[in-house]
């Protein structure tokens, strides 16, 4: 089927149906109506003609019509056999604009492997649940942000493959295939024509299936035009958010009657479409009950949230619809801050990414929920209070079981284009493990039989050369500390940890370094609207300006911007005063390559700012050297590393993220003694030209880390140990592991 009450034949029936030739040129012509003209229409023609010409056809042609309508079926089950999802990839590329649906497709191999360890992690493998079509009268997955359907065909995959394992046969596996998409299956997009996609790609799992009965929804995104709002008894063009929509509280009666009245009118509108003849695409919204009653009993869920901005997923609307959106979005901040007070700042960020969280905590059955999602590796690391409340959220509605990421510089993503991914798996239920697992993969899988072997890999607990596992104290990640995933070597994130733990003990010795200074950002200053780059001769601040390999080359900084007030703010005295107060002599990377790079801090004799450096305020010269000797030292390093946003190959360091550094204390009363090596190591490096990281065992960094050792009560040889491992990790050899 391809929409409401315009039937087609089945593909199963055809083959033995008389008049191949005829039924098929009268349902293609049904779809010509609407889509792909230029591509079907030579087809038709030859159709129409082998069935105007019935008698005079030759014997040959009708038997190929006869042997396509057989191979087509064939096709079909083997596609669905595959569980593999190739549209998505090819509907992005096909998008003119995709970021304004936040559309960053599931690569498919991921998508298998996600689906087979949610399932491992609802019921084992043998559990009898997986061969019962029943299963899906009683619960049903969901995927609030489904595209073109990936994940929907991933998970119907490894159900049908669980099935088959127990014993299922065809006639089971297609009963079990229809239940499932029909009565087990809640899929929402804002985007017709992926759940189009999405729904013809289910169908060929079960060619039994009923197009219309599918549970896939498309949900209002922008204008909803014909609204009326009886409350101001005023013409308004009200505006709807997708799936965010179900984010309004149920009890929240204006707001359950908005989200009901717009589904009600999009339904509407798309069936007087329909009457007319004019849109056979598979986008009407159902009725609001039944896609809520699909919700109530959803109790597993894979996703892959849009990561883009408000801003960006409404560049397709004009300003007026685009500003009703963003005040949309902060009615719905204000009722979700209501029901999570604690964790509610995740919300209050522009990213659509974190809302979809709280959908998952809101919506999944709270006592057997289980949730696969492809987040951001920036959300593990994030410093800022959206990051970190994103991570508390989860661990206190969710046991978290395992953390997948790639370290693979060369394709690091789960989706078709995106920042560095990795894969997030939980459930409801609490007390089976202490521990969390964190699973760092070489190589992306490419293919159905890389991603089964990674599963089956896991299952045993082994991965052998495929990558590395971590086993991470839970109490550690509840409290917002998933730093293994932003390392390779299980013994760099073991080494975070007891560097973390270690220090906080010695508090008189070793503080954070937002405890003892002022640090605040100067790159969205410099070189913006209100300052100009200039000449030297012109320059009223001095600049750290460049992130690259020729910018700073040593740990005493080099001078390398320039910058002066833009002609509007000449005479604005406090705009000099305000940049010049957040000049520092100690200045921290904000983002640079992994690879590439030289250095993580760097000192000045005299107070600068920072363009791809953050000043820290208040630093003496002396400290500012033997904080920089630190920093770059391996535990410095390390300790940085801790805080990645962004990507963990072009890592980026937001001023949060610098005050959660751990360094000598300055104030101490040891500090005078600690001080001495490191300044000694400082005087014999300073006009050293620094390595890249991908440079390894570089001696100016030996030097760096000999002082460390004396400071932090480290053995050498373990810091050594460290150093080596930081210079085998992925992303700092710019090679994949193999």
């Amino acid at each position: 089927q391809t929409g409401h009450d315009i039937p087609l034949p089945k593909l199963d029936d055809l083959a033995s149906a008389g008049n191949v030739s005829r039924k098929l040129a009268k349902a293609w012509r049904k779809i010509l109506a609407h889509d792909y003209k230029p591509i079907f229409q030579p087809a038709v023609e030859v159709l129409q003609a082998a069935a105007m010409g019935q008698k005079r056809t030759p014997q040959g042609v009708k038997h190929a019509l006869y042997g396509l309508a057989e191979h087509a079926v064939d096709v079909a089950e083997k596609y669905a056999a595959a569980g593999m999802d190739h549209a998505g990839e090819l509907f992005q590329a096909a998008m003119d604009n995709p970021e304004a649906d936040g559309a960053y497709y599931t690569l498919s191999p991921g998508a298998m492997l996600l689906a087979e360890l949610a399932c491992d992690l609802y019921a084992p493998p043998d559990d009898p649940l997986w061969r019962k079509a029943g299963t899906w009268k009683r619960i049903a997955m969901m995927d609030p942000a489904c595209g073109s359907g990936t994940l929907l065909v991933a998970f119907a995959s490894a159900v049908r493959r669980r099935a088959a394992e127990q014993g299922a046969k065809r006639k089971q596996l297609e009963k079990i295939h229809k239940t499932f998409v029909e009565q087990g299956m809640v899929g929402l997009d804002i985007n017709p024509r992926a759940v189009q996609i999405a729904a013809a790609q289910l169908t060929l799992g079960g060619l039994s299936a009923d197009f219309r009965n599918m549970g896939l929804w498309t949900l209002p995104r922008g204008r909803r035009p014909g609204w009326r709002d009886e409350q101001s008894k005023a013409e308004v063009d009200d505006v709807m958010l997708g799936s965010l929509e179900l984010l309004f509280d149920e009890e929240d009666q204006d707001a359950t009657s908005d989200f009901e009245k717009g589904m009600a009118e999009s339904a509407k509108t798309n069936r007087d479409r329909h009457r007319r003849g004019v849109q056979l695409a598979s986008d009407p919204l159902a009725e609001n009950s039944d896609m809520m009653q699909g919700l109530g009993k959803a109790a597993i869920a894979l996703t892959n949230p849009p990561f883009s901005s408000l801003k960006n997923i409404a560049s397709d609307v004009d300003d007026e619809v685009r500003n009703a959106m963003a005040d949309r979005m902060g009615k719905l901040r204000e009722g979700v801050g209501g029901r999570w007070p604690r964790h509610s700042e995740a919300i209050s960020a522009d990213s659509l990414q974190p809302p979809f969280s709280y959908i998952l905590a809101e919506r999944i059955n709270r006592d057997v929920g289980t949730v696969g999602m492809v987040i951001p590796t920036t959300v593990c690391t994030n410093m800022s209070k959206a990051g970190v409340s994103q991570r508390l959220l989860l661990a206190s509605q969710f046991e978290i079981d395992s953390i997948i990421t790639l370290h693979d510089p060369a394709a690091f993503c789960w989706s078709v284009q995106g920042q560095q991914e990795c894969l997030l798996l939980m459930r409801r239920q609490r007390g089976r493990s202490s521990t969390v697992r964190f699973v760092a993969l070489r190589q992306r899988p490419q293919d159905a039989e890389d991603a089964i072997t990674i599963y089956r890999s896991l299952r045993r607990g082994d991965l052998r050369d495929l990558g590395s596992m971590c086993e991470w104290p839970r109490e550690r990640l509840d409290a917002g500390d998933w730093s293994p995933a932003v390392f390779y070597e299980p013994d760099l994130a073991e080494a975070c940890r007891q560097l973390d733990e270690q220090f906080p003990n010695s508090a008189q010795h070793f503080v954070r370094l937002g405890e003892l200074y002022d640090i605040n950002t100067t790159r969205q200053t410099v070189g913006q609207t209100r300052w100009v780059w200039c000449e030297e001769r012109e320059a009223e601040v001095l600049v750290a300006r460049s992130a690259a390999t020729s910018g700073q080359i040593r740990v005493q900084g080099q001078i390398d911007g320039h910058a002066k007030r833009a002609h509007a703010q000449r005479n604005n005295q406090r705009e000099l005063d305000l940049l010049r107060s957040k000049a520092g002599r100690l200045l921290v990377t904000n983002t640079q390559n992994a690879s590439s790079g030289r250095l993580g801090a760097v000192a000045f004799a005299d107070p600068v700012v920072g363009y791809a450096w953050t000043p820290v305020q208040g630093v003496t010269k002396q400290d500012a050297r033997a904080l920089a000797v630190w920093i770059n030292s391996t535990v410095g390093r390390i300790l940085l590393r801790k805080y990645a946003s962004r990507s963990t190959h072009w890592p980026m360091y937001q001023p949060a993220a610098i005050k959660q550094l751990v360094v000598p204390n300055t104030a101490g009363r040891r500090w005078q003694r600690m001080r001495q090596p490191l300044l000694e190591a400082w005087r014999a490096t300073k006009d050293e030209t620094v390595p890249q990281y991908r440079e390894p065992d570089a001696e100016v960094r030996r030097a760096w880390d000999g002082a460390a050792a004396k400071v932090a009560g480290i053995p050498a040889r373990t810091i050594n140990h460290w150093r080596r491992l930081m210079d085998a990790e992925p992303f700092v050899r710019g090679a994949s592991r193999k």
